[in-house]
């Protein structure tokens, strides 16, 4: 029987040591995407003065190719005047190549402010790209690595699972059936060392006969008031995943008085 406590002792510890690693594995994509916003943000930060840039380029194009549509309006409607026979056609036609005239005068400012506005910008960009490379550089060796770690991760659950199953086949069915309900009521604990004759998880007092029965550890013994496996362990040190304190989820645990069964 002792062999089968040993195997629920270190039951107990892989499970506990998988709960951490999966919980820590589903943090995996969240932390993936926290890194992705981070970068997309420094370069739009960072980038600023690059996109500026590129924004009045594609502006100004748009602006000299309107100055070129109204410039062969313009020269059309200059072209008619010529042939224009009454004052009231000649009037009009004026009013329109005024106009037009206007409208090629407010888009030459606009294009000109760019053009400015681009002067000023051109010598921060070749630094915006640079900085936006280096952010681009610690963004992907920074998820590579996070990759890896979570790749580690994956490989180390693998074995653990193995193990434990590897473990759960040397302990009788209806043992494990009990453990497993013990450890899904009670928090992941359902082995723990005691030094004395109480349970140091519930706190309830243990009978004598009971007690060394435990420090024999000639048979599996059942706390009566929490079920969880108990065994004898002298070393303080030695644990089975439980420390010699007592779980938070056990009402007035902490106060450790004994109470009697």
């Amino acid at each position: 029987m002792q062999s089968v406590l040993l195997a629920l002792i270190e039951l107990q510890k892989l499970e506990g040591s998988l709960r951490e690693m999966e919980a820590e594995r589903m943090r995996g994509p969240d932390r993936l995407s926290t890194l992705e916003e981070a970068f997309r943000a420094a370069e739009a930060e960072v980038g600023a003065a690059k996109h500026r840039y590129e924004q009045l380029q594609l502006e100004r194009a748009h602006g000299e190719l309107d100055l070129k549509t109204l410039e062969a309006k313009l020269t059309k409607f200059q072209g008619q005047l010529m042939g224009v026979r009454s004052s009231k056609d000649y009037s009009a036609a004026l009013k329109e190549i005024d106009s037009v005239k206007s409208e090629i005068s407010r888009l030459e400012d606009e294009v000109l402010a760019k053009m400015e506005e681009m002067t000023a910008l051109e010598k921060d960009v070749p630094e915006a790209e640079a900085r936006i490379a280096e952010e681009r550089a610690r963004y992907e060796a920074t998820r590579a690595s996070l990759e890896q770690e979570l790749a580690s991760l994956d490989s180390r659950l693998a074995d653990l699972d193995a193990r434990r199953r590897q473990i759960a086949k040397a302990i009788p069915e209806e043992v494990l059936e009990a453990f497993n309900r013990v450890t899904r009521a009670r928090g992941g604990i359902a082995v723990v060392r005691t030094t004395e004759a109480v349970c140091p998880a519930c706190n309830v007092r243990i009978r004598m006969q009971v007690f060394a029965q435990i420090r024999r550890g000639e048979s599996l013994v059942v706390c009566d008031s929490c079920r969880r496996f108990l065994y004898y362990e002298e070393n303080a040190e030695e644990t089975a995943g439980i420390s010699p304190g007592l779980p938070s989820d056990v009402p007035g645990a902490a106060s450790h008085h004994h109470s009697g069964t």
